[in-house]
């Protein structure tokens, strides 16, 4: 089993550098207010997504694609299908990774640091991960997305992930790319592609 395929997919940071203008107290304001009523009517995602990872010890970096499909209020499924087929689904308080035609089952609720990522993850997509009291948000403008940049507050947090980047499409309040910095060298990037909101998925996507 590939657990720590798992851990490499919550590890998202992009060290690239743009241009940034941190947004005034009264645009925060009103931006939050906006993507809480959003937040509040997000009831399903589902689309396509494309991960590159960038690791020092690597001359290219690893790239793979697949599906995403999230249910409030913590229910996920993330299915790889390149380069090789690999899921992982949250529900019910527990993580199932299934490869090769194998499951392997994980009770999150016993374990702390894992409970805390499932959490990141899902929220992270709906965009509920700004209103988390573990985190310190700044927003900015950046190029063509309003950046929150959230930086840990918690000690366990803290031991593997330096900063979160979400990247919100100010048209549609959607986040459409997730960041985690690691360290200074290895980044992870996700993009979420064709987002489709509030469309029916179908019960036996969240079943192991």
């Amino acid at each position: 089993m590939r657990i720590n395929s798992f851990f490499i997919f919550c590890f998202l940071f992009c060290g690239s550098i743009f241009a940034q203008e941190k947004l005034s107290v009264k645009e925060v304001k009103g931006l939050e207010e906006k993507l809480q009523q959003k937040n509040a009517d997000i009831k399903s995602l589902q689309g396509e997504f494309i991960q590159t990872k960038k690791l020092d010890f690597l001359e290219e970096p690893a790239k793979s694609s697949g599906e995403f499909f999230y249910q409030a209020p913590m229910q996920l499924k993330w299915i790889y299908l390149s380069p090789e087929p690999f899921s992982l689904l949250f529900t019910n308080q527990k993580l199932f990774i299934e490869e090769e035609g194998n499951t392997k089952e994980i009770a999150i609720s016993s374990n702390k640091l894992l409970n805390k990522l499932s959490q990141l993850i899902a929220k992270s997509i709906n965009g509920e991960m700004l209103s988390d009291a573990s985190f310190t948000v700044n927003y900015y403008n950046e190029e063509t997305f309003i950046t929150a940049h959230l930086l840990p507050e918690e000690a366990s947090i803290k031991d593997f992930i330096e900063k979160l980047v979400l990247y919100i499409n100010p048209k549609t309040l959607l986040v459409e790319k997730i960041k985690i910095m690691e360290n200074t060298k290895d980044f992870t990037l996700i993009s979420l592609e064709k987002i489709r909101v509030n469309e029916t998925i179908k019960d036996s996507v969240f079943k192991p």
